[in-house]
């Protein structure tokens, strides 16, 4: 009997093994496959951002190889060698600098130095642009440029215009330029200075409010060929279209020209409307009896006063008079508009 219970014992233990068995087939299989799935996603999540990137690393490198070529945004235009400015004034400076040479379709080029390296302002500036090669859309092309020198007892600006800037920033208007910027370059507003040279570059390179392209009498054309030697002064006789000139003077406003047209139509009308009755026969010596006639009364009336503006000549007996020498060509056979003055 002992016997027969131990045999069922050891009979119902196996079949506990294997339900036992069974029940960790069905659950842990699954488990594993599951485990073993997360690993896979894992890896290839891993695998996918490794990729990413490496994807991002190429196209960093991509940039930093465009930036190396030079795109537009890229271009360096202010080159504070003084270091004159903060981050804040270089970064609105550098955006100044590509709006205003788009507008103008010439590099615009600030430059600030502390040293002028024994050179001339002139000589200086003309060795930087044949060392740099600048142009709008080509080397060597449209470029108007400044120099600051900010030596002690020696500061300067100086103004530089190549390719076509020869004959649009020429000579004249260059002294109308720093006429307005060493002003502003004397209260210590060196940014404010900045920005109005970039404007003023712009205007006059505009085409439809400078001089037309007609050559420089000291060249032929814009390829910087040598001729007289009179560089930077233009052939164009028309005026100088001062930036000033039309923000200064009353009839470019839109509303008074406005108000002198309706005037001139008012008394064309007027005359019109005069004529448009039977013609007068009578004048004014018909019931004129000479032989008793005489002036009785005489009155003089004050009409009008009419005055002309005449902007200033530069001193050229003071320091800060024009001592340049104008336009010329570079060592580079590079020629140019220019002007300078102390400030």
């Amino acid at each position: 009997m002992i016997e027969n219970n131990i045999i069922r014992l050891r009979y119902v233990k196996g079949l506990l093994l294997l339900f036992i068995s069974v029940l960790s087939l069905t659950f842990i299989t699954p488990l594993t496959v599951m485990a073993t799935e997360a690993d896979t996603v894992a890896e290839d999540t891993a695998g996918t951002k490794a990729g990413t990137a490496a994807a991002e690393d190429t196209t960093d490198t991509e940039a930093d190889t465009q930036a190396e070529t030079g795109t537009e945004s890229q271009k360096q235009y202010l080159f504070d060698n003084y270091g004159l400015f903060s981050k804040e004034e270089l970064d609105s400076l550098k955006a100044a600098c590509i709006e205003y040479s788009e507008e103008a379709k010439a590099d615009i080029v600030m430059i600030t130095t502390s040293t002028l390296d024994g050179k001339t302002p002139k000589n200086y500036m003309e060795d930087f642009y044949d060392e740099m090669g600048f142009g709008y859309d080509k080397e060597y092309g449209d470029t108007v440029m400044l120099l600051v020198n900010m030596e002690e007892d020696n500061r300067w600006v100086e103004i530089q215009g190549y390719g076509k800037a020869e004959y649009y920033v020429n000579n004249d208007r260059i002294e109308y330029m720093l006429d307005d910027i060493s002003e502003i370059l004397k209260n210590g507003d060196y940014k404010d200075a900045f920005i109005e040279f970039a404007k003023q570059a712009a205007y006059y390179m505009n085409e439809s409010k400078g001089v037309k392209e007609t050559p420089a009498s000291g060249n032929t054309d814009y390829s910087g060929s040598t001729g007289s030697g009179n560089y930077g002064e233009s052939g164009y006789n028309g005026p100088s279209d001062y930036y000033g000139e039309k923000e200064e003077n009353p009839l470019y406003n839109t509303v008074i020209q406005l108000i002198i047209a309706l005037i001139i139509g008012g008394i064309s009308v007027g005359v019109m409307a005069a004529n448009s009755g039977g013609r007068m026969t009578a004048q004014g010596r018909t019931y004129l009896d000479e032989g008793r006639s005489g002036l009785l009364d005489h009155r003089d009336d004050y009409l009008r006063t009419t005055t002309t503006r005449v902007k200033k000549p530069t001193d050229n007996n003071n320091s800060s008079g024009r001592s340049s020498g104008g336009g010329g060509v570079s060592s580079g056979g590079h020629s140019h508009s220019g002007g300078g003055r102390s400030f």
